[in-house]
C-alpha cells in the first residue's frame, strides 16, 4: 500500500492479528464499518499487522472503536495510523443524515451496503449477530461515540425501534425461547466468556480501562439492547431460510 503523502483520518492500522487469519477474514469483517479503498496485510512477528484505508473517515472512526474486539483467536489492535489533533465536536459530528438508520430493514444488516448511514451501535450489533465477540466494553465505547457525535433523537430511535423490533419478533417466532439456541450457532456464549475474562484485569487496573467500566454501566441498558438486537437478527435469517421453497437459490 503507496502510504498517503498527507495526513488522512482514513487510514488505520491495525495489531495483533492472529498469524493464521486470513486477509479475506479481516477485510470481511472491518467490511461491516464502510468501504475499505485499500488493504495491506503482512507478518509482524508470532502476529500479523494490517493497513487499512477506507472511503470515509466515520468508517474508520467505527474501526478504531473496535479495538480489543476478538478475530478468530486475537484481541485486534486498531487505531489511527497518522496522530491527527482531535476536532472539536462541532467538526467531527457526522451531519444528521449521515446516522439515519432504518431499523425495520434486515436486508441492511450484511455488508455492501452504505455503512456510513447507521450508527456505531448498528454496525456492532451487526458484528455481533454474525458470530463476531466485541465484548461489552468495545459496545460500550461505541454507544458513548454515537451519543457524542450522533443527534440524540437519531439515536434514542434506534434502541427504541430495537425494543419494538425485538418484541414483534418475539411475538412471531418466540425469538426469547430460542436465545440459547441461537447464543450456541454464532458461538457468543463461549467467545464472550473469553473476550470478558481478558478484559476484566484491563478494565480494573488501567486508567483508561476504568473509564470504560464506568461507561458498561452507564449505557448498561443499550448494551443489552443490541446483544437482544443480535439474536433477533439471527433469528431473522433463520425464519427467512426456513421459509424458502426447497430448491429455491440462496
Amino acid at each position: 500500500m503507496k502510504i498517503p503523502t498527507e495526513q488522512t483520518p482514513k487510514l488505520v492500522k491495525v495489531t495483533n492479528i492472529g498469524k493464521d487469519t486470513k486477509p479475506e477474514t479481516l477485510r470481511d469483517f472491518f467490511t461491516f464499518c464502510g468501504k475499505i479503498q485499500d488493504f495491506e496485510v503482512e507478518a509482524d512477528g508470532e502476529h500479523q499487522k494490517a493497513l487499512i484505508m477506507f472511503e470515509s473517515s466515520k468508517a474508520a472512526k467505527t474501526a478504531e472503536l473496535l479495538s480489543n474486539a476478538l478475530v478468530e483467536d486475537s484481541h485486534i489492535q486498531v487505531e489511527p495510523y497518522f496522530e491527527i489533533p482531535a476536532l472539536t465536536d462541532e467538526k467531527a459530528a457526522p451531519s444528521p443524515e449521515r446516522l439515519i438508520t432504518d431499523g425495520d430493514d434486515d436486508e441492511k444488516t450484511t455488508p455492501g451496503h452504505d455503512q456510513d448511514k447507521k450508527t456505531v451501535s448498528n454496525i456492532m450489533a451487526e458484528l455481533l449477530s454474525s458470530g463476531y465477540a466485541l465484548g461489552d466494553q468495545v459496545l460500550a465505547k461505541g454507544i458513548e461515540f454515537d451519543h457524542q457525535y450522533g443527534v440524540r433523537d437519531t439515536v434514542q430511535h434506534y434502541y427504541d425501534q430495537i425494543r419494538h423490533n425485538l418484541q414483534q419478533w418475539d411475538e412471531q417466532y418466540h425469538v426469547s425461547e430460542k436465545a440459547n439456541e441461537v447464543e450456541q450457532r454464532i458461538g457468543l456464549q463461549e467467545k464472550q466468556k473469553e473476550v470478558s475474562e481478558k478484559a476484566h484485569e484491563w478494565l480494573q487496573n488501567t486508567p483508561t480501562g476504568q473509564k470504560v467500566s464506568g461507561l458498561i454501566t452507564q449505557f448498561s441498558q443499550q448494551i443489552s439492547d443490541l446483544h437482544n438486537e443480535a439474536k433477533r437478527l439471527v433469528s431473522v435469517r433463520q425464519n427467512e431460510a426456513q421459509s424458502k421453497p426447497s430448491g429455491a437459490a440462496a
